[in-house]
């Protein structure tokens, strides 16, 4: 077997290999070996048949394809081991020739990096104590207040804690923000789920009213495309309602299964607490992550960042059509094309591909791994969830690809959770 290799650009080489007439004999003879041990003959259980017999009803291309896939395999199995190539990928096959005596192709090899995390506990960060405030396990009660509510239809105006629905649509420069609109959408003024100043402008209006305003986002505002600049809001209030919440009582405890009112409490300041826990445990995580990332020279190769482009594209272009709306159609409004767009993400896509080596550096370094019973639990919980909450039947599901989903969760939540131990500190 000749082997030879060409540097294609960012971690991608092109391999041509060429096999000779002992080799190919070799494949050709397994191929046919193969193919007879599948063929049916009337008379004779499959695979008992006579060779003569059976091989008479396989064709000599049939053969010679079989060989040449097996070939293929087979060699680049062999040269990707010999030359300890972490292949990523394959693609852009050819033949280059294919005959008895001789078989050459080429193929693009896409290639993982090879990384060097060293000591993890370099990367050391302090996990901050959880303090849950009576403020904190108040509005958890009040959330669970308003999961009770009942409302009332009001005539006045738009008073603080009135239940509205309204339409909106936000703009920056004349063009629409993504995600920046909705029909019909309820909200309770005064429970701060909208950008700062907003729900303030509604107070006074009534059903039918409609009102522009300009609010100007926060620095530090949730999305950062937004941050600091100034949003435009055309507003219509489509209804008004007096929220009637429930009292914190035993009688509202006993409608939530509780014993008491204590008992609802300790529940409230327990699942506030869960919730601080996790928040801590995600922050101190991003903050292990940014550390490597600041302090270690992590490649991010274009074939890994194009694809993560890719992926967040058919994400975006989801989320939008799960909003009725089209993404060429959304892109014309903001007067940009998919790739003006694509381009806009190059960075963060870079980002995620450097995190996304990190785990999988962790992952082999550590030996990470999933167990049968492990992927088979959670792709059980999974299944029995689609069937209960989206109404799909497990026979339409794809199930493998399920699984595989589910075990690159698990090993990714194992990795993290091993940065986690190396890496972190209590407050003192």
């Amino acid at each position: 077997m000749k082997i030879s290799t060409k540097e294609k650009g960012d971690h991608v080489v092109e391999l041509t290999i060429s096999l000779g007439a002992d080799e190919l004999a070799t494949h050709i003879n397994q191929a046919k070996e193969q193919l007879v041990s599948e063929v049916s003959v009337d008379g004779f259980r499959k695979g008992k048949a006579p060779d003569k017999m059976a091989s008479q009803k396989i064709s000599d291309d049939k053969v010679r394809e079989a060989a040449l896939q097996a070939s293929v395999e087979s060699s680049f199995s062999s040269v990707a081991k010999e030359q300890e190539l972490d292949v990523a990928k394959t693609s852009e096959l050819k033949i280059l020739k294919n005959t008895p005596t001789e078989l050459t192709y080429s193929i693009l090899v896409s290639i993982w990096p090879k990384l060097e995390l060293g000591d993890l506990s370099r990367f050391g960060t302090t996990r901050q104590t959880i303090q849950v405030t009576d403020e904190q396990v108040k509005e958890a009660l009040d959330t669970l207040r308003n999961m009770k509510a009942t409302f009332l239809d009001k005539e006045g105006p738009v008073t603080e804690g009135d239940r509205t629905e309204i339409d909106f649509a936000a703009s920056v420069d004349d063009k629409p923000v993504s995600g920046g609109e909705g029909k019909n959408h309820p909200l309770v003024v005064g429970g701060k789920t909208f950008m700062p100043g907003f729900e303030e402008q509604l107070i006074g209006l009534r059903g039918g009213d409609t009102k522009e305003f300009e609010l100007i986002a926060p620095k530090d505002y949730a999305h950062p495309d937004l941050a600091g600049k100034t949003l435009h809001f055309t507003v219509t209030i489509r209804k008004v309602q007096v929220v009637m919440r429930p009292e914190i009582n035993d009688e509202f405890a006993h409608s939530l299964k509780f014993d008491d009112t204590k008992s609802l409490e300790q529940a409230a300041r327990d699942s506030v607490t869960a919730q601080e826990r996790t928040k801590e445990r995600d922050r101190i995580r991003l903050a292990i992550m940014n550390k490597i990332l600041a302090e270690t020279k992590l490649p991010a190769p274009e074939f890994l960042v194009q694809e993560e482009v890719e992926q967040m594209t058919r994400r975006f272009e989801q989320d939008l059509q799960a909003k009725g709306l089209g993404l060429d159609l959304y892109l014309a409004r903001l007067g940009k094309s998919r790739d003006e767009m694509k381009k806009q993400w190059q960075d963060e896509a870079a980002r995620q591909v450097r995190m996304s080596l990190i785990i999988r550096q962790v992952i082999r370094e550590q030996h990470i791994d999933v167990s049968e019973q492990e992927a088979d639990a959670m792709l059980k919980d999974t299944v029995s969830q689609f069937a209960s909450q989206e109404g799909i039947p497990q026979d339409k599901l794809d199930t493998e690809t399920l699984r595989r989903t589910i075990v690159d969760r698990i090993l990714t939540e194992k990795a993290l959770a091993h940065l986690e131990h190396v890496c972190v500190k209590d407050e003192a």
